[in-house]
C-alpha cells in the first residue's frame, strides 16, 4: 500500500476519500535569508503544498525544514515553534504546510503558512 503522496490512481482514490487535512497552526517561513538562491522563493503560490523534513544539520539538529515537493529548500519552521511539530513528526504524523501569503520587507520575502496534519 502507498504512502502519500500517493502515485498510484487507484490507491489515490481511496486516500482522498479517507483524508482529513486538520490545520494546527498558522506562521511564517523563518531562515530565508539563508537560501542561496531566492528566485525559487519568488515563485511560490498561494495554497501550494509545502513539505517538512527533518534537519541534518548538526548545529540545527531539531530544526525542520520547510520545502517544495520538488525538494527545493524554502526556509525553516520558527525554532520556537518546532519542538512541538518535530514530536509529531517523531510519532509518525504527517504534517505540510500550505502557502497562505508571501510578500517583500527589505527584498527577502515574508511567507505566512498554514501547518496541518494529514489524519487518515
Amino acid at each position: 500500500f502507498c504512502q502519500p503522496p500517493c502515485h498510484d490512481k487507484e490507491h489515490s482514490k481511496v486516500y482522498r476519500n479517507l483524508l482529513r487535512d486538520i490545520l494546527l497552526f498558522e506562521t511564517a517561513v523563518s531562515g530565508t535569508y539563508k537560501i542561496k538562491d531566492k528566485t525559487s522563493l519568488t515563485k511560490l503560490k498561494v495554497n501550494e503544498e509545502l513539505s517538512f523534513a527533518r534537519s541534518e544539520s548538526k548545529y540545527e539538529p531539531d530544526a525542520i525544514v520547510i520545502e517544495k515537493v520538488d525538494g527545493i529548500k524554502v526556509g525553516y519552521v520558527p525554532e520556537a515553534d518546532a519542538i512541538l511539530f518535530l514530536r509529531l513528526m517523531e510519532a509518525g504524523e504527517f504534517l505540510f504546510a500550505k502557502v497562505k501569503s508571501i510578500s517583500f520587507s527589505k527584498r527577502l520575502p515574508v511567507i505566512k503558512i498554514d501547518i496541518y496534519l494529514r489524519d487518515f
